[in-house]
């Protein structure tokens, strides 16, 4: 589901760029890149289906990796409403 917002998100890094709105530039970068770590976390154990591992340990090894992937997720969430929260004018200026 994130893998289909990531073009808007990308899209509205560029429309805060040039109006220079610094701060949520920033945070929507970091947002972006957070998405996108996370979505490698998460479609990454796909390719442990493959390997020669004991079904315990592949398990362990996917769920590890799902579940960071899903922190990340809410990381980014919450750091870009907080960016909405604490800054009001958003082009630098701290409310």
């Amino acid at each position: 589901m994130d893998i289909f917002s990531m073009p808007l998100v990308f899209i509205g890094i560029l429309i805060c760029h040039k109006y220079k709105y610094n701060n949520l530039y920033r945070y929507a970068t970091r947002f972006f890149i957070l998405l996108a770590v996370s979505q490698i976390f998460i479609l990454a154990p796909s390719l442990l289906y493959s390997t020669k591992l004991s079904l315990k340990t592949t398990l362990f090894i996917i769920n590890a990796f799902r579940y960071s992937g899903y922190i990340l997720i809410i990381i980014a969430y919450i750091m870009l409403v907080l960016s909405f929260w604490c800054y009001k004018n958003n082009r630098g200026d701290k409310s």
